[in-house]
């Protein structure tokens, strides 16, 4: 300490300040570099960070709010879905729902046959093969109830054709799946496999 002060008291008094002003900004920059710019730094990498967060959270804040609007929805389409799990159960609600519109179209199904079941990760099809004979319009009209069921019916493929000796009676071979949803969709997993 003495050799410093021995130093600075041998120096004219513009050196002084001179030396003073050199300390001072070696200083600043030595304070600057290692505490205030990596302070700076971090403050910065920070804000990103909280940035990238107040995205994540008014994307969840969103997904929350359609919340009511997705429950409404499951509500409407909930009717859809089945527990029930018994193929045999399955195969004659099919045969019912086929009979109920057969009584309401004047249709005549001479012919009903169970097919093998197509499973899918969410779904299965319960498929039967049909030949019912009817007038036209009727035949027609009994497609169309088939097509707009509540009970996931839909027409896969038919053959229509001419009866031989009437004139408007139609003889028709069709394919229809009956779609069965489950709620919990894991367990369709479950499901065994054909």
């Amino acid at each position: 300490m003495k050799a410093i002060n021995n130093f600075i008291s041998k120096r004219t008094p513009k050196e002084k300040s001179l030396l003073y002003i050199t300390v001072a900004v070696c200083m600043v920059a030595i304070i600057y570099l290692g505490f205030i710019n990596p302070s700076l730094n971090k403050i910065k990498e920070l804000d990103v960070a909280i940035n990238l967060e107040k995205e994540s959270v008014q994307n969840d804040l969103n997904f929350v709010a359609y919340r009511s609007s997705v429950e409404a929805e499951r509500e409407v389409i909930s009717k859809y879905f089945t527990t029930l799990r018994d193929e045999n159960k399955l195969n004659s609600s099919l045969q019912k729902a086929l009979q109920d519109i057969e009584e309401e179209t004047n249709v005549n199904l001479f012919k009903k046959n169970p097919d093998v079941p197509r499973r899918d990760e969410f779904y299965t099809e319960y498929i039967v093969n049909v030949d019912c004979v009817g007038d036209f319009k009727d035949v027609v009209a009994f497609m169309h109830k088939v097509n707009s069921s509540d009970e996931l019916l839909t027409i896969l493929k038919y053959r229509l054709v001419p009866k031989r000796g009437a004139q408007d009676q139609m003889t028709v071979s069709m394919t229809i799946a009956k779609m069965v949803i489950y709620p919990d969709l894991k367990q369709t997993s479950e499901m065994p496999q054909e």
